[in-house]
């Protein structure tokens, strides 16, 4: 069988394939295998691929990624991390933070369980979060004890019409069972706003950071720092309109700033790459989320030299999947892919 001759045109070579000094392969048999690992990811993921492909604009490499949304991308398609079904349960989550970063807060769950009828009213009194662990955005916001449990029935029944995820390949999110849980809800105000704090990290090391300040869902004001904290003067791609929401010369809290990066480093060690978010309300340094596909893998780097250095940053050789004993095709195309990575890391390559 001509397996090059099986992908239609559109898509290109596999870098494999190529004659060039950033991919020379050593032997046949690794070109064809990494050739059909590409050609299953592109005919089972076409969803995936045709989502890619419309959202950034150009046709991924997919067995052998090079960019940092192709890797999100390989990741989706064959890395099954057991530790990503962990930072996709937001309970469980809970625990392994516990175990590896002690100095900075949690919040507890005040009431877990399956059924929003179940949850006591006396619960819901005050300011509350009603959350479902297995999902993105999954929020019901409850201020001054305010809620009308019909309406909690509906919007948890909305929750629950499909698995979180699946359509966008998260693959983690689809192995934790789904559960509610109520947490209280930060104190913030105009003149003390809690600020978010999105560590992007490769194996224990901070790339850079996004600052949200202004709201609970996110929707505040923004910012890109270094991995110190500082402000880059980088803009965000925002959607026309709220350029208003770019944060300039804003200033990290200077003693919050240390405990949580320290705390990001040690929750992101042994991961090839995870975002860990974490918020600091009056000075102390809470736990937000791990979060292992990022902007579903789709978000757009503005400034092409922060888009070199991460991408740089994530070695794919650190992953789980080419960790870990792989059987069949899957372990002939890990030792393929592993070769190319060398060679390409070698060569000077990301």
């Amino acid at each position: 069988m001509d397996v090059e001759r099986t992908l239609p045109a559109t898509y290109g070579p596999v870098p494999f394939l190529k004659s060039h000094t950033e991919a020379r392969p050593t032997m046949l048999p690794a070109r064809l295998v990494v050739r059909i690992a590409d050609l299953h990811a592109r005919l089972r993921y076409r969803r995936l691929v045709k989502t890619f492909r419309d959202t950034l604009g150009y046709t991924p490499s997919i067995a052998c990624p090079r960019s940092y949304n192709e890797k999100f991308l390989w990741r989706k398609i064959f890395d099954r991390n057991p530790l990503f079904a962990t930072f996709c349960d937001k309970l469980a989550c809970k625990d392994y933070v516990a175990a590896r970063a002690p100095d900075i807060a949690i919040l507890p769950a005040l009431w877990t369980g399956t059924c929003v009828d179940d949850i006591p009213d006396e619960v819901l009194q005050g300011d509350v979060v009603i959350k479902q662990n297995n999902a993105s955005s999954s929020n019901i916001f409850i201020r001054n004890g305010a809620y009308d449990r019909t309406e909690l029935r509906k919007t948890v029944a909305k929750w629950r019409k499909g698995t979180y995820g699946r359509h966008k390949g998260e693959w983690g999110y689809s192995q934790v069972p789904t559960a509610l849980f109520v947490e209280p809800i930060l104190p913030s105000s105009e003149a003390s706003p809690i600020i978010d704090l999105n560590f992007a990290c490769s194996d224990g090391k901070v790339q850079f950071v996004v600052v949200y300040l202004g709201n609970e869902n996110k929707k505040g004001r923004l910012a890109l720092h270094d991995a110190d904290g500082r402000p880059t003067g980088i803009e965000i791609a925002l959607k026309p309109g709220e350029e208003d929401r770019l944060l300039t010369d804003f200033e990290i809290p200077a003693a919050a700033f240390p405990i949580a990066k320290a705390a990001a480093e040690r929750l992101s060690e042994g991961i090839d790459h995870v975002r860990c978010d974490l918020m600091i309300a009056d000075d102390r340094v809470y736990f937000g989320e791990l979060t292992p596909y990022a902007a579903s893998g789709l978000a757009r780097h503005t400034d092409q030299r922060l888009a070199e250095s991460t991408n740089a940053s994530w070695d794919l050789r650190n992953s789980w999947f080419l960790s870990a004993p792989q059987t069949g095709w899957r372990g002939l195309y890990a030792a393929a892919l592993r070769r190319w990575l060398d060679e390409r890391a070698a060569d000077g390559g990301g």
